[in-house]
């Protein structure tokens, strides 16, 4: 009886698992921020990217602080083609 019982669990969860979808979030390249950085290092970047949106980023500091400085100045510009940059 224990052994049917458990036997009906696992099929329960494994047939929960075969129906699951995909999620449905924004994409990436969806998400459009205004930036214009001169010679910028990356910390700061992130930060504006903060204040605009709603990602947020966990870092070590002493690998943010070794990314090269960088200048954007674009208007409308995705999240996905700032990552490019740096």
């Amino acid at each position: 009886m224990k052994i049917n019982l458990l036997a009906l669990v696992f099929i329960c969860l494994g047939t929960q698992l075969l129906i699951a979808n995909d999620g449905r979030g924004q994409s990436i390249s969806e998400v459009m921020i205004t930036l214009e950085c001169k010679e910028a290092k990356l910390r700061h970047v992130f930060a504006k990217i903060e204040k605009q949106s709603d990602f947020r980023f966990a870092y070590k500091r002493e690998q943010v602080e070794k990314a090269k400085k960088n200048s954007i100045m674009r208007r409308f510009i995705s999240y996905y083609q700032v990552s490019a940059n740096y």
